[in-house]
């Protein structure tokens, strides 16, 4: 019973890339990299949140990508993923093919998500 409250140890970390709102400012789009210690490799997400909302110490709640080849992505090789409002609740992903694609979801809330490789 002592060690009930010890157990909750999360390894990982999220460190955002950019945060780009939409048109009416009800919804942003965060792109950020995730890093959950030495034995796994960055990986990039996006969340879709409500306008004032912080990110959470979670993986993205749309879209998570990574390289798959080990390296290290710290400095440019992060930022990999690439966001656009097309309209107040339609949203397009960009992202450079060859990406191994965890999740992509082509809805979250009232937001249509799209997607695009380059």
């Amino acid at each position: 019973m002592l060690l009930s409250g010890c157990g909750n140890f999360d390894m990982c970390g999220n460190k955002v890339l950019q945060r780009v709102k939409s048109p009416d400012g009800q919804y942003k789009a965060v792109i950020f990299s995730r890093d959950c210690g030495a034995t796994t490799g960055y990986s990039t997400h996006v969340s879709i949140l409500s306008g004032g909302a912080p990110l959470s110490n979670d993986a993205g709640n749309v879209f998570v990508s990574d390289d798959s080849d080990g390296s290290d992505r710290k400095g440019a090789k992060e930022l990999q993923v690439w966001v656009k409002w097309l309209g107040f609740n339609r949203l397009r992903i960009t992202y450079r093919s060859g990406e191994t694609i965890f999740r992509n979801d082509t809805k979250h809330n009232d937001v249509t998500v799209n997607y695009q490789s380059r």
